[in-house]
């Protein structure tokens, strides 16, 4: 497992192992952070448990930046990856509808997250 800190998350420990996973084999396979987010998408369509064709999954990457998401339940990871250069990745599903609760009954949570660079701060609050 590559060295990281998880900064919150809601998801089971076995979805957050392979979170951490595919964002440090992204992370190694490109330099551009847009990059890296591609690769991360394209790696859990392709992930038979994280893969859903009726959910949307949303990636960001970087050393610094702020969100505000709504996102469902048991599907969010925010962490940073300590090897190499340190970074954030924030990582969570959405339904590509707008219902209020998705098809496998997860409620939807809103939070705000403010990463200053990694390592460093950070705000996680439910709205």
């Amino acid at each position: 497992m590559p060295k990281n800190r998880v900064r919150f998350t809601d998801m089971p420990l076995d979805l957050q192992e392979k979170a951490i996973r595919i964002c440090d084999a992204a992370d190694k396979l490109h330099n551009m952070d847009k990059e890296v987010a591609s690769e991360i998408q394209k790696l859990i369509a392709a992930d038979d448990r994280l893969g859903d064709e009726t959910a949307g999954w949303h990636v960001i990457v970087g050393k610094s930046f702020a969100a505000s998401i709504t996102y469902n339940t048991k599907h969010l990871i925010f962490l940073d990856l300590m090897e190499g250069t340190p970074k954030s990745f924030m990582l969570f599903k959405t339904a590509k509808d707008s219902s209020f609760e998705d098809f496998q009954g997860h409620m939807r949570r809103s939070i705000s997250a403010d990463c200053a660079e990694p390592c460093q701060r950070t705000v996680v609050k439910m709205i």
